[in-house]
């Protein structure tokens, strides 16, 4: 089995580089459905022509790649959605009332915004009226249990408008979540598209590949992180880092940074190991430098981790390096 890379790029714009791949795949897919031969862009190994592609899987929300493999190959391949999130989540976003989901979410979200004015294109969260929410498998909530806190801007209408043409034209969906730790919202969307006759496959736990050594992984981009969390794991044992992320897009980090930096503010108190993705999200000045007091980083890539040092030393790697997604911080022993 090959592995093929058909853009390669530094930008470190998510949006940006999805957009490159998307223009870029309908070159590459011609070339394979035609029989041709097909190079990396990574690492420039050309592969020699093979058989045509018999199916093809794309993301939830490659719209641009459903519709270029649409044009090359129309229905004779067949095209499966990849939902790379949680059944249930899947199930409140998209599905209908009657399974515990939303419904018709671009209808409400224009009716919340005639009620209140915004455009719709500002209408990022779902309407919420204190309703109680009952998902397959999920204890019954508040609907409201859903947003605990307003997010950035986010473009909600875009995503429902890519969801539904990859979801309703594609063949089949498959999801990327353990059957058995979602088997009642799994049944229900089963259900659900056996309607549309429509079939859904489940993979999952995702594993290593067998054989596969945590230790031969580490190539010497990682080797920094590796080091950090082994240092952590002998000065201060096991179950000791917390983790905090709202994934690695900027637009869903919580718009209060207050919030963020009292939790902060805490583990530096208590000299708690953390790691926190913080991409562009916008610190203090005051906590960028209550931080560089404790801790050093170490730059690599996009990222860089921190440990403590006795000296304040010099702190502007440290803010330099806030821009970078994934911060590793471990607090001074002292």
């Amino acid at each position: 089995m090959g592995v093929v890379s058909i853009v390669r790029t530094t930008n470190v714009d998510a949006l940006a580089a999805v957009a490159l791949f998307a223009e870029s795949y309908l070159p590459a897919y011609k070339a394979l459905s035609d029989g041709k031969s097909i190079t990396c862009s990574t690492t420039g190994a050309a592969f020699p022509s093979i058989t045509p592609p018999v199916a093809v899987i794309v993301d939830q929300l490659g719209v641009r790649s459903l519709i270029a493999t649409r044009s090359v190959t129309g229905k004779s391949v067949p095209i499966i959605c990849c939902i790379p999130g949680g059944a249930s989540a899947f199930v409140r976003l998209w599905g209908p009332q009657s399974i515990g989901g939303i419904g018709d979410l671009r209808a409400k979200i224009q009716l919340e915004a005639d009620r209140t004015g915004r455009p719709v294109h500002e209408v990022g969260n779902e309407p919420m009226d204190g309703a109680v929410v009952r998902l397959p498998g999920i204890p019954a909530m508040y609907d409201y249990e859903f947003h605990p806190q307003k997010l950035g801007e986010f473009p909600v209408t875009r995503l429902i408008d890519a969801r539904e043409k990859t979801q309703q034209d594609s063949d089949a969906l498959l999801f990327a979540t353990p059957e058995a730790y979602e088997k009642d919202a799994l049944d229900a969307i089963r259900a659900w598209q056996s309607e549309e006759q429509k079939l859904v496959h489940v993979i999952g736990p995702l594993l290593p590949f067998v054989g596969a050594s945590s230790s031969s992984d580490v190539d010497n981009q990682n080797s920094d992180v590796a080091a950090f969390l082994d240092d952590v794991l002998h000065k201060h044992g096991k179950h000791s880092l917390v983790f905090i992320s709202f994934g690695s897009m900027f637009m869903f980090w919580p718009s209060n940074p207050g919030h963020i930096e009292e939790i902060i503010d805490a583990l530096i108190e208590k000299k708690t190991p953390f790691v926190s993705l913080v991409s562009s999200y916008p610190i203090s000045e005051d906590l960028k430098s209550s931080l560089a007091d404790f801790y050093t980083c170490i730059t690599y890539g996009r990222s860089f981790s921190g440990t403590a040092r006795e000296d304040s030393g010099d702190r502007s790697r440290l803010i330099d390096a806030m821009g970078s997604p994934t911060v590793y911080f471990e607090p001074s022993s002292s």
